[in-house]
């Protein structure tokens, strides 16, 4: 502010240098310096504290303000309890709900409905603030999954690159409360954990085919010979412009498993081929997989 700063969500009861009051609002991470609202002091293990503007907290911590935020607001309402001699309770201070059962409610309203986004009609996050406000609770089975979600997003595995909103919640899922508006992130957990498991279902699979097509990959021919070969499946892989024109990459998977290439200088059709003739330009290997590169080909049924 004009006259200074204004320190906020910092631990009741412990004192903070009154440099602070009058730092300017600078960033050691990027050292740009410019107008900024917010910045924040980050104390590592051994102590030393620096100052990181908002936008570069993500880059320097690996955490997004937005996250450390939400955390602090639910850390400063508890620590304003405790230094009152009050004792948290749910029904005389309802602005904070367990993050178990806000996930929970997530659960089960994506389990019945599907996931609905905030600005739609029957919003998944409207639900379940709605649910929390009437205090309905889940079933078993919803908790028992909130569970294996929040434990999945707590992993020390999971980065953040793999996920929308799951390590952003780290915190709140460690402290155990959120307010109200934190549930539009919460909402989306499940779905985050969903997309995850697919995606290394994915990967799982991509290895595992990898892994096969090299167990069986093999040369077929030699160079310069003209063969014809049996061929089980046939695929487009891609095309790019040339100074000579479009070439198209095609990838044959023969009968025996080898592989074959074909980089063509037009298009062809590939559907229903059971047999590719062509001419051995080389023998090749990609990704561990060895593969027979032809050329002039002709396909047939």
């Amino acid at each position: 502010m004009d006259n200074g700063n204004l320190i906020t969500t910092y631990p009741i009861g412990q004192p903070f240098p009154e440099a602070w009051r009058t730092c300017a609002p600078m960033c050691e991470h990027c050292r740009r310096n410019r107008d900024r609202n917010v910045t924040f002091m980050v104390r590592s293990d051994d102590g030393v504290t620096h100052q990181v503007g908002s936008s570069c907290l993500r880059d320097y911590t690996g955490i997004n303000p937005a996250s450390v935020i939400a955390f602090a607001e639910v850390v400063t309402f508890l620590q304003s309890a405790e230094a009152t001699g009050d004792q948290y309770d749910v029904e005389r201070h309802g602005n904070l709900f367990p993050v178990r059962t806000a996930t929970a409610l997530a659960v089960a309203a994506i389990a019945k409905h599907g996931f609905v986004r905030s600005d739609a009609p029957g919003a998944t996050a409207v639900r379940i603030r709605d649910e929390l406000r009437d205090g309905y609770t889940p079933d078993a089975a919803a908790y028992t999954r909130a569970d294996e979600i929040m434990k999945w997003a707590l992993s020390p595995d999971l980065q953040p690159a793999e996920v929308l909103v799951a390590y952003d919640l780290r915190p709140l899922i460690e402290q155990g409360w959120c307010k109200l508006s934190h549930v539009g992130r919460i909402a989306y957990l499940p779905r985050d954990y969903e997309k995850w498991c697919e995606h290394r279902e994915r990967e799982r699979q991509r290895q595992a085919a990898q892994e096969a097509a090299k167990a069986g990959s093999h040369h077929i021919g030699t160079v310069g010979e003209r063969i014809t070969v049996p061929i089980r499946s046939a695929a487009l892989v891609t095309s790019w412009d040339t100074n000579y024109g479009t070439t198209y990459l095609y990838r044959f998977m023969a009968a025996d498993g080898a592989t074959l290439v074909w980089f063509a200088s037009s298009p062809c059709e590939v559907t229903g081929a059971t047999k590719i003739t062509g001419t051995v330009k080389k023998h090749d290997e990609r990704d561990g997989v060895a593969q027979t590169v032809l050329t002039r080909c002709k396909l047939s049924a």
